[in-house]
């Protein structure tokens, strides 16, 4: 395998985990609106989608389901972080020289804290147990944060 494509790999799963969690922690920790460009993308998916729907409705019945846009799109929030996290470990993991499969397992299992694939060595330990940190961190903020929804 080409060097330079594993360190690019590695470096952008690093990339794209660094910007998940400031997303999230700019998303639920600061007090005024700022401009978060995963949140973004993810309301204005969900609008498109949610637009598509409602084209064809009469002003109730689009009145009643754009009712649910924001609360879906929020709660769809912490799924697209756990899935960008655990994409940009599982790259992380692939350039530590483990398969495909192994590294999302990997991932899958450090992210979710399942426990059932345990890591091989001292590093891709370390590598595991960040991921793990920031999965119950994730968690943990939005949990907290539903009650002020």
């Amino acid at each position: 395998m080409h060097v330079a494509v594993v360190v690019v790999a590695g470096l952008a799963g690093v990339m794209l985990v660094a910007a998940t969690v400031l997303s999230a922690a700019q998303t639920l920790a600061v007090p005024r609106g700022t401009p978060v460009m995963i949140t973004r993308w993810v309301f204005v998916i969900v609008g498109s989608v949610f637009g598509v729907i409602s084209a064809r409705s009469g002003y109730r019945a689009r009145d009643r389901l754009m009712a649910l846009y924001a609360p879906l799109a929020l709660l769809s929030l912490p799924f697209v972080w756990l899935t960008l996290v655990l994409a940009g470990f599982t790259l992380v993991f692939w350039a530590s020289g483990q398969p495909w499969a192994a590294a999302f397992l990997e991932s899958g299992s450090a992210l979710l804290t399942l426990g059932f694939k345990t890591p091989g060595d001292l590093p891709v330990a370390g590598v595991a147990f960040v991921e793990a940190v920031l999965g119950l961190g994730l968690l943990a903020l939005l949990i907290s944060y539903l009650p002020s929804i």
